[in-house]
């Protein structure tokens, strides 16, 4: 079992998948219907991996 602090540290390294909020900030007027306080969603992934998304996402956009 996960200790609280593991939790805050899991917390702040993982942000929304669909929009890129970091975990528990929001940003208003976004369109994310995705909870912001909801650690066990499936939509959270590492900040890493989110920025290699987005990269690969503008990669392939400007190709087109």
């Amino acid at each position: 079992m996960k200790s609280f602090k593991s939790h805050i540290k899991e917390a702040s390294t993982m942000c929304c998948k669909d929009c890129g909020d970091e975990f528990g900030k929001p940003t208003e007027g976004n369109g994310c219907k995705n909870d912001c306080s909801d650690l066990n969603a499936s939509y959270w992934v590492p900040k890493n991996e989110y920025k290699e998304m987005a990269e690969a996402n503008d990669a392939h956009c400007s190709d087109e």
